[in-house]
């Protein structure tokens, strides 16, 4: 049986592992952070950081239940996922190019408004059905 600072060290090593990459919640989150500054960025790195925190304590709570559960439908879960994060990265590239072909018309560009909220809900939605960190937390 592990000693709690085993555990606490395998806890650390996997939450630095699924931290570290950059894949396109990072990106997402930099461009949004870029954007519309550091209180709506701030709201997106705390949607990501709730959704990761929910996974971590559904996992030690209902730990080989729910993954049982969630792992037969593994695949689904990851095709969902990968499907809303591909409309996010179009929605992404589109807005960028309407913006630059209003910024050659005109003399400014205007970024479109958001807010903290909607931005906490945009990228809790995306992280919930990110492949990597469903899959992550399933394993």
């Amino acid at each position: 049986m592990p000693n709690l600072a085993e555990l606490f060290i395998f806890g650390l090593t996997a939450g630095i592992a699924l931290a570290i990459p950059v894949g396109p919640m990072a990106l997402l989150l930099i461009d949004t952070t870029l954007r519309h500054g550091l209180r709506v960025g701030a709201c997106g790195a705390l949607a990501m950081a709730s959704v990761d925190a929910t996974y971590a304590v559904v996992v030690f709570l209902a730990g080989s239940a729910v993954a049982s559960i969630l792992g037969s439908y593994g695949i689904w879960f990851s095709l969902i996922g990968a499907a809303i994060l591909l409309g996010l990265g179009a929605q992404t590239i589109y807005k960028a190019l309407s913006q630059r072909r209003a910024s050659e018309s005109s003399s400014g560009a205007q970024v479109e408004a958001t807010t903290a909220g909607k931005t906490y809900l945009k990228f809790a939605a995306a992280t919930v059905v990110n492949p990597p960190t469903a899959l992550y937390f399933l394993a």
